[in-house]
């Protein structure tokens, strides 16, 4: 079996892509990490609700995080073909999609909180924390689903490094700070802190949704008969 020298140009591409987007997501899993270590000041109680909540919320977010690696494919072939107009609305359409079915979930953990709960412990302490945090979870569905839709769309068009800034500003920055502030130091508990989780995620969501029509509105004013930059990169490959 023979071996190539490696392709540099692809590895480079692969890493400047690749890692910007890693520790964006390493930011917003950090964060609510960070809150769920917090939520050991307010007792075992509050542990144990806010798992249970988490871990509902983190099962459906598994549908638009499914959903925006699909929407990174078809918004990246969109645009490696150079039809932007293609590549505008399918990632308006994903991230519509997106918000589309947290709205279900949302609706779920609104209409039947305590039967969702109820799977999960008999304890009648755990189970009305949980579905105060339900309701909470029920809220930053829709900014999860639109943030989670757009990163999807920015990774299809190469662009990592400036949503990892925005992840660290929106999540460390802000939402972390803020769930402190209102839950630990003006005493608010467990549904304070996912005060700073909302913020966090709508902030990232805005962001996101916000960069991705800039860039797209970037592309469709360049003269139709330009390549884009991801056919020039496979032909300097390829060459």
């Amino acid at each position: 079996m023979a071996f190539g020298r490696p392709a540099w140009l692809y590895l480079r591409e692969i890493l400047r892509i690749g890692l910007p987007n890693g520790f964006g997501l390493a930011a917003e899993v950090g964060m609510f990490a960070m809150v769920s270590l917090l939520m050991g000041t307010f007792g075992v109680t509050a542990i144990a609700g806010h798992q249970v909540a988490i871990n509902i919320a983190s099962v459906t977010f598994m549908l638009p995080m499914g959903l925006s690696i699909a929407i990174s494919i078809r918004v990246g072939q969109a645009k490696g073909r150079g039809d932007y107009v293609d590549t505008r609305y399918i990632g308006y359409a994903g991230i519509i999609l997106s918000i589309l079915i947290m709205a279900v979930t949302a609706s779920v953990f609104i209409l039947i909180p305590e039967k969702i709960v109820g799977l999960y412990s008999d304890d009648a302490n755990v189970r009305t924390l949980a579905v105060q945090l339900l309701y909470m979870a029920a809220i930053f569905q829709l900014s999860d689903g639109m943030q989670v839709g757009a990163l999807g769309a920015l990774r299809g068009l190469k662009d990592t490094r400036v949503p990892f800034v925005a992840n660290v500003v929106a999540y460390w920055g802000v939402g972390l700070p803020l769930a402190y502030l209102v839950g630990v130091y003006y005493k608010v508990g467990p549904v304070g802190m996912w005060v700073g989780l909302i913020v966090g995620l709508s902030i990232a969501a805005v962001f996101h949704s916000l960069r991705f029509r800039i860039l797209t509105r970037r592309l469709l004013s360049l003269p139709e008969h330009e390549k884009s930059a991801d056919n020039q990169i496979l032909q300097l490959v390829t060459d």
